[in-house]
């Protein structure tokens, strides 16, 4: 059984007297220990496709299940997790209440939350941080509190929306290198990735696997294999030879 399948989604917005059709007719299937990327033009509804997946967005038609059960029923479990692009903290939190929240969410008791909070705020690199506020924290760090709070639930599978866009090069670089680390650790739960991404080299560094979506209404254009050693350099010829296919079915 796949651990996540997408079967006809749809999606149509309605503004006033006219609707938008937004996806049409998507179906996939994620597996384990696979990371996915989902690319296309901008407006295609990469983002909308994980709303949907995560549980929080409903499909106008088709079916979303998590291990052959409704996704909302994993989402509320805890077994799905959401990194947003504009880290979505609380600025009155310091880093350990930003990571306590999540697990106060899902009715943790209080005498387990900081435990919890702390090993993943350890394993994101922030240890010493957890008294800092968001307004003292780089771009980078406030990334790698969105991860650890989104690791603090312990989901099995983990999503990203373009969660190295807003960073400078470097340091969206050395946070790409570390979700690949963390996501390789067996101590960790999480078994897959989905991503959405604008950035085509950052989707053929990183994944397994890649979902090109068509323009709106979108389907899926094409499903890419990666079938290439980890760690990738951009200069290898390999990699660059795979970022241009997966350019000639987004300009097709």
């Amino acid at each position: 059984m796949a651990l996540l399948e997408l079967t006809g989604i749809s999606r149509t917005f309605v503004e006033g007297d006219r609707s938008i059709d937004v996806l049409g007719n998507v179906s996939t299937a994620i597996e384990e220990e696979q990371f996915v990327s989902i690319v296309g033009a901008s407006g295609s509804g990469k983002s909308t496709l994980l709303r949907i997946i995560v549980g929080l967005d409903e499909p106008t038609s088709g079916s979303v299940l998590y291990r052959g059960r409704p996704v909302r029923e994993a989402a509320t479990a805890g077994r799905i997790a959401l990194v947003f692009q504009s880290f979505a903290l609380f600025p009155w939190l310091t880093v350990i209440g930003n990571v306590e929240i999540a697990l106060e969410a899902r009715g943790v008791p209080p005498a387990r939350r900081r435990g919890i909070a702390d090993k993943y705020i350890d394993k994101v690199g922030l240890d010493g941080f957890e008294e800092a506020y968001p307004r003292e924290l780089s771009g980078g760090m406030k990334q790698r509190v969105g991860l650890a709070r989104a690791l603090a639930v312990e989901p099995e599978l983990l999503c990203m929306d373009e969660p190295f866009s807003s960073l400078d090069p470097l340091t969206a670089q050395g946070l790409r290198e570390e979700v690949l680390r963390l996501w390789a650790d067996e101590s960790l739960p999480v078994t897959s990735v989905v991503m959405v991404t604008h950035s085509i080299d950052e989707a053929v560094l990183m994944s397994d696997r890649i979902i090109v979506l068509s323009r709106r209404p979108a389907t899926i254009a094409a499903d890419l294999k990666i079938d290439l050693a980890r760690p990738r350099s951009i200069k290898d010829s390999s990699v660059q030879n795979a970022i241009d296919g997966v350019y000639s079915h987004i300009l097709t």
